[in-house]
């Protein structure tokens, strides 16, 4: 599908901070002591020489990325823990408000925070000495606090909440009153807040997952989350269609203009749908504005035709009253692909020693979608939000290949001519609705979800195979097939204590997936198509999910303690029309959740999580109906597949402030029953069949981590990095097994020229996951370009380039079993320039949208698209 490039850099620090006297400080204070202060001060200038230099020294760059680990390991502790929270008029928690913190008597903030998802913050000071705190937030008044004088006698002080009033003034053009920080870190998730990256103007959500900690994107939008394509994709907080078959082309097309931010939940707590076994990404759209707000892009990419990206969005607030909304649509006008398949046998006594193909093929696609949503305030302590919003992606390729069977003394015992001609539609649409309850108590909240989705999927095949030896063929395929979800959820959340709260809830989900299937063939071209009743019939496969689940907090000074389980009862009932057979399951999944977190003083934190998490196989993997347009190779999928469950642990150190943010974490996964994707050659007709089955038993274990800086104005600089091991086995047969090691490293650059100029660099390089019968290609991707602001910011243009010492893309691909290896080669365009405009319009006051969502998704995804 379509393929944009990144067009902008990555953030500007200073020129989104507001113009109080708050903020108008030297960012390196956060949080850091005046020794430590200095020492880093030193290692900046470090910096400014190594970017001159280009970075072309990786033993340097990797030497200083360690030193400055280490540095923050051993930063001055303090002694008293000052905690306090951030709340509206209603008492209810502002989340990500920005607080500084004052020593009585002088003029300059020593420290900042950004309150947490609950409005929490926290500081550690010096005992015997008094502290005033001033918040603000976007859309909201300052407020400062009285003084709290810090006894020495206590390890820490809880203020009173700090209360702060919305406000509604409207501003004659888009201006930035209060900013997030790039990074940001709560109790389950990492957060990148997509909005204030201005690099990220008119680009698509794929590039924005590339700067996403532990997750990494290819050229190719494919997405890993630490190393594993085994995650889940929210939209905020629920499941979509939108990114339940193909998420890789889906986020090239969602703009991410649309994203707020990017949440990434390694460890999710058991009030979450147990579907995802590595963790859930959840995509945040931008919320209701006071008055309004919107933006219009446009990208095109010179990729062979080239490469389209209209898209618009628009938010408006008055009262009570919210309206957001957006629009996109992505076209790819067509490329080539040439290919090279080498099939070889290991027995002397098949039908064929290799099968030789070359490939050409042109693709051409598009995507679309559009969301609205009516967000109402019914009074200060509830809300009411209706959601709807349709997408699609369809396609057309034409394939050309030259098939040549050799025998053992390199013989040519017969060519082929096999031409193809296929055309897909995946229309689709959801809707639902959200109520969300408050209490005067902090904390309490009850809410209702309901949320409905279908997609359809029509497919048509038209192949002919003329041979030089034996019978011509030509086949037309046809394929309907539709699936429908309804889920309805209920969640509340009850605080015994400031420190403790406990989470229930349940869910139901029904889903209903019907798939028509029709297989004709002919020998000649002038005869009529003939049914073959072998291969076409009607699936109905109904699946309903029950789910309950309890979650209990606790936390207390440095600690954070967090516990719960979720049980799921899952029923199948599927049935073929034609041939009767029928498919029955029914059994419950206990899932467990557990994690620990430390919070030192001087704010580092390690955090030990352990979860269980399953994966029920999707439509592709569940349909039997057999792809037979190749008649030397079959695929089908397998209706008595059943779910597959891991087991993951996760040890993290994690640490963020204005200047440097890292984290780094060890972890393993173990799957038994894990559904795994397989080749079977028989070699007396010489055909190879590929199906799915639970027979994989996989460990994983990881290292992730990630590194950004922001060394001085105008600079910022991200190093993404996952390394796996994988060890998967066979267990029906015991002597298949593969195993190995695979990583991504993923960076970005950029920088400020001046207000208005802007350059970035992007690199990255992704080695795809292990497979039980060998791995897919490996896929390297650059970027370099530039932009210029006009119109006061509010138009922005720019230029940019993949690839420019590669035309092409090589993906190597190599599979093998006991009596057959295949070795793919594709060769696909890389190399194009793009060119993004934007124009921004109107206010930005932040709304009061308190949209939830379901959090579930749709079942497993098969790594290798098919």
């Amino acid at each position: 599908m379509a393929n944009f490039s990144a067009s902008v850099p990555i953030f500007t620090p200073y020129a989104c901070y507001p113009s109080t006297n708050i903020f108008n400080h030297k960012i390196a204070n956060l949080g850091l002591s005046d020794f430590l202060t200095r020492w880093q001060n030193s290692l900046y200038n470090v910096i400014l020489r190594k970017v001159d230099l280009g970075l072309k020294s990786h033993k340097m760059r990797y030497f200083f990325l360690a030193t400055m680990l280490c540095m923050c390991l051993f930063t001055k502790a303090q002694t008293v823990l000052l905690k306090g929270s951030v709340q509206d008029s209603a008492k209810l928690p502002v989340p990500s408000a920005l607080v500084a913190l004052y020593k009585s008597g002088v003029e300059k903030s020593i420290k900042n925070a950004i309150a947490d998802s609950s409005g929490n913050f926290v500081f550690s000071v010096n005992a015997n000495a008094s502290y005033y705190v001033v918040a603000s937030a976007v859309g909201f008044n300052t407020v400062r606090s009285g003084s709290v004088l810090v006894p020495g006698n206590i390890n820490e002080v809880n203020m009173e909440p700090l209360r702060i009033n919305r406000t509604v003034t409207q501003l004659a053009e888009v201006k930035i009153t209060a900013a997030k920080p790039l990074l940001s870190l709560t109790d389950d998730r990492i957060v990148y807040n997509v909005e204030n990256d201005p690099s990220l103007s008119g680009l698509s959500a794929a590039d924005a997952f590339s700067r996403v900690p532990f997750v990494a994107v290819d050229g190719l939008g494919n997405v890993q989350l630490k190393g594993q394509s085994s995650y889940r994709i929210l939209l905020n907080g629920k499941p979509t269609s939108m990114f339940a078959s193909n998420p890789g082309d889906a986020l090239k097309a969602f703009p991410a203009n649309n994203i707020s931010s990017i949440e990434v939940i390694t460890n999710p707590s058991a009030k979450y749908e147990g579907e995802g076994l590595t963790g859930l990404i959840n995509i945040v759209t931008k919320k209701n504005v006071m008055g309004f707000n919107g933006s219009t892009s446009f990208t095109y990419s010179t990729i062979e035709k080239g490469n389209i990206n209209p898209n618009h969005r628009f938010s408006y607030k008055n009262g009570k009253l919210g309206i957001s909304s957006f629009i996109y649509y992505a076209e790819n006008l067509g490329f080539n692909t040439t290919g090279f398949n080498n099939y070889a046998s290991k027995s002397s006594n098949a039908v064929f020693a290799r099968r030789l193909s070359n490939d050409t093929l042109f693709n051409e696609g598009h995507q679309y979608g559009a969301m609205l949503e009516l967000a109402y305030d019914i009074d200060s302590l509830s809300s009411l939000s209706l959601y709807g919003n349709f997408f699609g992606r369809g396609g057309s390729r034409q394939q050309e290949n030259m098939i040549s069977l050799i025998n053992n003394s390199g013989t040519v015992i017969q060519s082929s001519l096999f031409n193809t001609n296929d055309k897909d539609s995946y229309p689709g649409f959801e809707t639902g609705v959200d109520y969300i309850k408050s209490y005067k108590k902090k904390g309490k909240e009850m809410s209702l979800s309901f949320n409905h989705q279908e997609r359809k999927a029509e497919t048509t095949l038209n192949s002919s195979q003329l041979n030089s030896e034996g019978a011509n063929r030509f086949l037309q395929n046809s394929s309907t097939a539709k699936n429908q979800q309804t889920t309805f959820q209920t969640d509340f959340i009850h605080p015994f204590s400031p420190s403790a709260k406990v989470e229930f809830g349940s869910n139901i989900i029904a889903r209903k997936v019907q798939s028509n299937f029709m297989s004709a063939s002919k020998a000649n071209e002038s005869d009529p198509f003939v049914v073959e009743p072998e291969n076409t019939d009607l699936l109905m496969y109904n699946q309903n999910v029950f789910g309950v689940y309890g979650v209990l907090a606790y936390a207390k000074g440095p600690i954070t303690l967090k516990m719960g389980s979720r049980l799921e009862q899952t029923t199948v009932d599927g049935h073929f029309l034609s041939s009767s057979a029928r498919v029955k399951q029914n059994y419950f999944s206990l899932l467990p959740n557990a994690s620990f977190i430390y919070q030192t003083k001087t704010n580092k934190r390690i955090a030990l999580a352990y979860n269980r998490r399953l994966a029920r196989p999707g439509l592709q993997f569940l349909n039997p109906f057999i792809d037979n347009r190749d008649p030397l190779f079959i695929a089908f999928g397998n209706e008595k597949l059943a779910p597959e469950f891991a087991d993951n642990l996760d040890l993290s150190f994690s640490s963020f402030a204005s200047k440097i943010s890292y984290s780094i974490a060890v972890n393993g996964t173990f799957v038994n029953d894990g559904i795994q994707r397989f080749l079977v050659f028989n070699e007396l007709t010489g055909i190879t069949t590929q199906t799915y089955g639970n027979v994989g038993v996989s460990s994983v274990a990881g290292l992730n981590g990630f590194v950004s800086l922001r060394p001085f104005k105008g600079i910022s600089y991200s190093l993404n990095f996952n390394m796996n091991y994988a060890i998967i086995k066979n267990k029906v047969n015991t002597q298949q097994q593969n195993k190995g090691s695979y990583l991504s490293i993923t960076q970005a650059i950029n920088y400020d020229i001046n207000p208005k100029a802007f350059i970035f660099h992007n690199f990255s390089y992704t080695e795809a996951p292990i497979q039980l019968q060998g791995q897919n290609g490996n896929v390297l991707y650059y970027n370099l370009g530039g932009g210029y602001k006009l119109m006061n910011n509010k138009f922005v243009a720019s230029l940019g380039v993949n690839n420019f010492f590669d035309k092409q893309l090589h993906l190597k691909s190599k599979f093998e079993t006991a009596n057959f290896n295949q070795y793919t080669l594709l060769n696909r365009p890389i190399h194009a320039f793009s060119i993004t405009l934007r124009y921004n319009y109107g206010s930005l006051k932040q709304g009061t949208s308190k949209k939830k969502g379901v959090k579930i998704d749709d079942g497993k995804q098969d790594v290798n698209g098919n």
